[in-house]
């Protein structure tokens, strides 16, 4: 579907959002006002924890913002740039719901991966920033960003969508190292897998 949108988009950026997240009112404007003084590929937020998260850690701290709605967010994690080691370890990297450069989206043929994983968006940020693109972080919460039971992450080939997120990381070292990568990669996978379990079969 993504892939469908940027065929028939028409703009210079182009802003994903999946369904279950929630848009402040100044996202927008504060994306576009990133985007023209940084010339960034992707731009990429803090997520906020959405009022319908229903599984997993609370906040892990709270920022005002000027979202009358919303005037303070509680932060769900923390994205800190492009730095391909520490995304062996965690998704440093940020959410789907970022603005991204729509010739950059193109030029790298659309969202990629094995269309069982549900990480898919992950995937397209670790292969954009292992391919030279450039990412940053705009150190706002613009959107909230809701876990739940129903998340098809939390429900669908877990582990099949964490070995496909690695991809863009194997491919650029020796097969050898494969284990060295899926063993630095463990915990994570371990935290959600736990959280997966705690609501049972999926």
């Amino acid at each position: 579907a993504r892939t469908r949108a940027v065929g028939v988009a028409r703009g210079s950026h182009i802003l994903f959002m999946d369904d279950d997240n929630l848009a402040l009112a100044h996202e927008l404007e504060r994306f576009a006002a990133a985007a023209a003084a940084s010339g960034a590929d992707i731009i990429t937020c803090v997520p906020g924890q959405h009022p319908g998260t229903d599984i997993g850690p609370g906040p892990v701290a709270h920022l005002p913002g000027p979202d009358p709605r919303h005037p303070v967010c509680g932060v769900d994690w923390t994205p800190v740039g492009n730095c391909l080691a520490l995304a062996a370890h965690v998704n440093c990297l940020g959410d789907c719901n970022a603005l991204y450069r729509r010739s950059m989206i193109v030029e790298m043929g659309g969202y990629g991966g094995d269309r069982r994983s549900s990480f898919e968006d992950f995937r397209f940020l670790l292969q954009a920033a292992a391919c030279g693109y450039r990412l940053e972080v705009l150190p706002e919460v613009l959107f909230l960003y809701r876990r739940h039971r129903q998340s098809r992450s939390m429900r669908e080939n877990l582990f099949l969508s964490h070995v496909d997120s690695l991809r863009p990381l194997a491919e650029m070292l020796p097969s050898q190292f494969w284990p060295l990568l899926l063993t630095a990669h463990g915990p994570w996978y371990q935290r959600h897998a736990g959280n997966a379990a705690e609501e049972g079969p999926g």
